[in-house]
């Protein structure tokens, strides 16, 4: 690799004016100071990036620092190919995300600039695309920075493209708010958004840096800043999640004549797009806002008013006090919002959740809501959220579907299952947790919407293992998975987007040799755990449906780490008990036949075991 020489150590630490023993004993100190704030290995990111060339040194710097990252193109496509821009987002990393944005926009467009800060100008490669500012909150910065706004606006005012992390300054914990998110954001952002009549893409950047990091900042804010360089060394190995919003139009902004309103607005829009993913560094229920205890939607009694007036075919039954109900989003606009609570409550009662008050994202939009009502306590016990393919691609396309976030597959897999039900964002509230009847209740529900829509023969939907498992266990979990569920025909059609490689280096052959059915598996990983934690339920729920592997398990780094496998349920392939169980003899006759099935010999039948 050619040489370049080392630029950072002036931009963030300039030779201090000290008597000359002093200065002497700096400049024997500072190699170790490079090596410890990771400015060695930024510069060597760097110098990676510039040997890519002035068209892809964003590219090169990430790739030097083992930094990979995803986007769906569907999110991409929502950058406007012309006409005047303003790309916000939220300031997650400091160095990574900088880089990542210009890379991003650039897919998209040429004409592009950057708003930021002046240290940067040590990088004569990367900043002939940047307007630089003084990102510090003073007079003095303010004074300085009215050049380069006014600049700023005339770029997007002759039709171009303009970037901004409107916080000024990276996302960070503080003493009286625990969770990582930005400073308040600079109010002349949303100036610059009105006067130049843009429109405007929000970007969101999930996760955030790790705890050196914000234990730094709660120290001092310039140790905050000198921890940056180190924090972007020590993200090697990380994939970047990033969400692009829908555009905001120049009409929407036009009314807001109050700066402050109009830029929380526009956080607010940012933010909304941090929906259903953790961040890499720190445990996602560390970092959050208070879940309330009460429902958020609405009253219990507006609850009841909502499933009044739902069709009764979308009633599928009673067992006891519980009733399954399904329903479109804009029909259950309270009990949507009570399941986004509930999902939040579960999720972070297992050392997860999104850190927010509700656990809703996009997807929730034009997806159906399966959910079982507690008619005695007037309460929502569980759900699971239905996505019907032939609806989505005919309406959003291949990017409406949640699971190609973790897996590449394109039209000719769903050409081949035909319409079929992605399954996802699955929960049974923490105090209902002790029964098995939930569950089959949420899954009679699935069975019988697809019996009684006869064309979905297919449901596919993700199973996740997560990170608090040992290695040992998920490596045992995924490969007993890979050798008996894999289907062969779908290895070139579905992959992960991050392959999950195991870390154990335990030698687990002899445990799988022992190993004919997921009982056995289940044995031993409770064996292994501390805490006598089996296979994940819900793995051992679609294998009762004789589900099957559609590909290699992907690792989701921005979910704290958790295992994804991509399970295919098809409902000819169910044996004629659990079938029964699930629809009864009529409705699983007039099922199998409609797709060319012969019916089931009669026989008793026996309730499948929990």
């Amino acid at each position: 690799m050619p040489h370049h020489p080392s630029l950072l150590p002036n931009m963030y630490l300039p030779e201090p004016d000290l008597p000359r023993g002093r200065r002497m004993l700096f400049k024997l100190a500072w190699p170790l100071i490079r090596a410890g704030t990771g400015l060695v290995a930024a510069d060597h990111s760097y110098a990676t990036g510039v040997t890519y060339g002035e068209l892809h040194i964003e590219r090169g710097c990430l790739d030097g620092a083992g930094v990979s990252w995803h986007v769906s193109q569907q999110d991409l496509a929502r950058i406007p190919r012309t006409g005047p821009v303003l790309v916000i987002a939220n300031h997650a990393y400091g160095m990574a995300d900088g880089l990542l944005k210009a890379l991003l926009i650039g897919l998209v467009r040429s004409d592009y600039k950057l708003i930021a800060n002046e240290m940067l100008a040590v990088f004569p490669e990367l900043t002939k695309r940047y307007i630089l500012v003084n990102a510090f909150d003073s007079t003095t910065a303010r004074a300085q920075n009215t050049a380069p706004l006014r600049e700023a606006l005339a770029w997007m005012k002759d039709g171009n493209l303009l970037a901004s992390f409107p916080a000024g300054a990276v996302s960070h914990r503080t003493w009286s708010r625990r969770a990582v998110v930005d400073p308040p954001w600079n109010p002349s952002i949303a100036m610059l958004a009105r006067r130049s009549g843009a429109t405007v893409v929000p970007m969101f950047f999930h996760g955030h840096n790790g705890r050196l990091f914000q234990w730094s900042g709660l120290i001092s804010s310039m140790l905050r800043t000198a921890m940056i360089p180190r924090s972007f060394a020590n993200s090697r190995g990380t994939c970047i999640r990033v969400s692009i919003g829908e555009p905001i139009s120049p009409e929407t902004l036009r009314p807001m004549r109050d700066r402050q309103a109009a830029i929380e607005y526009l956080r607010g829009r940012v933010y909304m797009l941090n929906s259903d993913t953790h961040d890499n560094s720190t445990s996602p229920a560390a970092a959050t806002e208070p879940v309330s205890t009460a429902p958020t939607g609405g009253s219990s009694d507006a609850f009841t008013e909502e499933i009044s007036r739902l069709p009764e075919d979308n009633h599928f039954g009673d067992s006891g006090k519980f009733s399954v109900y399904i329903a479109r989003p804009e029909h259950i606009p309270g009990i949507l919002s009570e399941i986004g609570r509930l999902r939040e409550v579960t999720f972070r009662a297992a050392g997860e959740g999104t850190g927010n008050k509700l656990d809703l994202d996009a997807y929730d939009e034009h997806y159906r809501h399966l959910f079982i009502w507690n008619r005695a306590d007037n309460e929502v016990v569980g759900a699971y959220r239905l996505g019907l393919t032939d609806e989505i691609l005919g309406a959003k396309g291949l990017g409406g579907l949640y699971t190609r976030t973790l897996f590449q597959y394109e039209q000719p897999v769903l050409d081949r299952l035909g319409p079929s039900i992605e399954l996802g964002r699955s929960f049974i509230r923490p105090e209902y947790q002790r029964g098995f009847k939930p569950l089959m209740l949420l899954w009679r529900g699935i069975s019988n919407f697809a019996a009684r829509h006869r064309k979905y023969r297919h449901a596919f939907g993700v199973v996740s293992i997560s990170n608090d498992y040992l290695d040992v266990s998920r490596h045992l979990i995924t490969q007993f998975l890979m050798k008996t569920t894999r289907l062969p025909e779908y290895k070139a059609l579905v992959q992960a987007r991050t392959p999950y490689e195991p870390r154990n280096e335990t030698d687990i052959t002899e445990m799988l040799s022992k190993c004919a059915t997921i009982e056995d598996v289940d044995e031993i990983v409770k064996e292994l755990e501390p805490e006598d934690m089996g296979v994940p339920v819900l793995v051992r729920q679609y294998l009762k449906l004789e589900a099957k592997l559609l590909a290699p398990f992907n690792i989701d780094h921005a979910f704290a780490d958790v295992i994804d496998g991509l399970m295919l349920v098809d409902f000819m392939q169910v044996e004629r008990r659990i079938a029964h169980f699930y629809l009864g003899k009529e409705l699983t006759t007039a099922f199998r036949t409609w797709h060319g099935f012969e019916p089931f010999d009669d026989g008793e039948d026996q309730t499948p075991p929990e």
